[in-house]
């Protein structure tokens, strides 16, 4: 299968999030011709960055574009990458007793867009706090329910949802499923998870 070839299959394909790495860092070494087998998905990237070779599409966790591939911030290596997550991590809010998925870490090897890793973990994030929402709901847990809707509302007020990461698709995407959230219609957020989060039902 030629560049071109996959190139046209990642458009069209969900991508794996915890593959985000792992695609970002061998687009930049121009060998995307090696797709990742992590577990599929989602968040169909539909902004890609183009800069000599096509920057290919990232999985993960939402549809529209978290843009990992070529940066105007320029590269990380895997240290710098990993301490961006990090940072992140001890900032962006999960409910209790969550934790970040394994997933989420560096490839060693890999090289990254300077700056991704903050929009990475919200993106993570975002799925889970969706989670956290229809569990709470469907085990009538008011109090639950109602922190993880408060968090909800107020993703888009996140340092990475206006960045150049996350493209106008992504919040066109994720403001019905935030307005769902609000009016306690369920339906919207568990298509959501199972569309784009598939990860968290295979943990």
């Amino acid at each position: 299968m030629t560049l071109e070839d996959r190139i046209i299959e990642a458009l069209r394909a969900p991508v794996a999030a915890d593959t985000r790495i792992a695609l970002d860092s061998r687009v930049q070494a121009a060998i995307a011709a090696t797709p990742s087998r992590g577990k599929r998905r989602t968040w169909i990237t539909r902004s890609l960055v183009f800069a000599g070779l096509l920057a290919i599409a990232i999985p993960g966790v939402i549809v529209g574009g978290i843009l990992l591939t070529e940066s105007p911030n320029g590269l990380a290596d895997a240290t710098e990458y990993g301490a961006e997550l990090d940072a992140a991590k001890l900032e962006v809010p999960l409910p209790d007793g969550r934790s970040w998925p394994d997933f989420l870490r560096p490839d060693p090897n890999a090289s990254y867009s300077r700056g991704g890793g903050r929009p990475t973990v919200e993106a993570v994030a975002t799925c889970i706090w969706f989670d956290e929402w229809t569990d709470a709901r469907a085990s009538d847990d008011v109090a639950r329910e109602a922190t993880a809707a408060a968090t909800i509302a107020g993703i888009p007020s996140w340092e990475a949802w206006d960045s150049h990461f996350f493209d106008q698709s992504y919040r066109d995407h994720l403001e019905p499923i935030i307005a769902a959230v609000a009016r306690g219609d369920t339906a919207p957020v568990e298509a959501e998870i199972t569309l784009n989060c598939g990860w968290l039902r295979d943990e």
